[in-house]
């Protein structure tokens, strides 16, 4: 299925550096994979609560080729120095079937966090999410994600604690 027309938009960070957030496309694979690849552990293991080295053919299928009735993945691209486009950054939700709710997640490469493409990636997310009548973002944050906790809570979303003491669950309203 093609994704959605006219949401591809230039935002500028505040070091002024440029990037292109837009709908991931099923012909992003080779560049999610680069994008996976280029995390740290520390970065894997804030995303996927574990350790998920390789992206599967499967995963690879189910991140980038959307039901964009039920799903929605945004990118953010940085073109490099090289002249070539690198995702920097994904925001996504799944919404459940005959509900309201969303599951989101969102990962920003290292060397691209703390600058604002995380703030960027969720804010547009949750625009769209509100768009196609979505009414509530869930999702699970490990404890110690102190970072991502911080933009949960300074995108108005609620932190409450789970049946697990190491993970908290962020919920927005929308």
């Amino acid at each position: 299925m093609p994704g959605p027309l006219g949401t591809a938009e230039t935002h500028r960070l505040d070091d002024g550096t440029e990037i292109l957030v837009r709908p991931l496309r099923a012909d992003d694979e080779a560049l999610i994979v680069e994008l996976h690849e280029g995390h740290s552990e520390h970065t894997i293991r804030m995303r996927f609560f574990g350790m998920v080295r390789h992206l599967s053919h499967e995963s690879l299928l189910r991140l980038c080729h959307l039901d964009y009735d039920r799903a929605m993945a945004l990118a953010a691209i940085h073109t490099g120095a090289d002249g070539r486009p690198h995702i920097i950054g994904v925001s996504r939700y799944h919404r459940h079937p005959q509900t309201d709710e969303a599951e989101f997640a969102v990962v920003v490469t290292d060397a691209w966090q703390g600058r604002g493409v995380g703030w960027e990636l969720m804010r547009r997310l949750m625009d769209m999410a509100r768009n196609h009548g979505v009414k509530r973002l869930v999702g699970d944050v490990l404890r110690e994600n102190t970072n991502m906790l911080q933009l949960m809570g300074a995108l108005g979303f609620r932190l409450r604690p789970t049946e697990d003491a190491t993970v908290v669950q962020a919920v927005r309203e929308l």
